[in-house]
């Protein structure tokens, strides 16, 4: 049962209880590996449109974690899952958004050292420097 609710940015997010949020959490990261070979468009449309006894039907994807503060964006930066990144990011997730210890996802990224994470979310605080990141990289 979601608790609480903080706001950052334009969005709510509720707080639940560590149990329920990584339910949640595997219960996404299984439904985008399922559907690794879709687009990004395709993979957000199919999460709106899930059956009522899929359960992830009418899910909230704005919560964190009551225990640490943490959403499903700073776990997906911290085991460097970029379609999760990604998916968040179309949604309208706060990439700046604080867990407890006021660590946004970048920081845990950074933390556990994965560099497309920080690359992928730093390209959201500047969409402009995915251009030079390409070009960069081709060179």
């Amino acid at each position: 049962m979601a608790g609480p609710v903080v706001v950052s940015g334009n969005k709510a997010y509720s707080f639940l209880s560590e149990d329920e949020f990584i339910e949640r959490y595997e219960l996404l990261c299984d439904y985008l590996d399922e559907n690794k070979n879709s687009n990004l468009q395709k993979i957000i449309e199919g999460l709106k449109n899930l059956p009522r006894y899929h359960p992830l039907h009418n899910t909230d994807f704005f919560v964190k974690n009551k225990k640490n503060g943490k959403s499903f964006l700073h776990l997906g930066a911290g085991s460097e899952n970029i379609t999760l990144i990604n998916v968040l990011k179309q949604i309208g997730h706060d990439i700046n958004l604080l867990d407890h210890l006021a660590r946004t996802p970048l920081y845990d990224a950074c933390y556990a050292t994965k560099l497309q994470s920080v690359i992928s979310i730093e390209l959201l605080h500047n969409p402009t420097e995915a251009q030079n990141y390409k070009f960069q990289q081709s060179n």
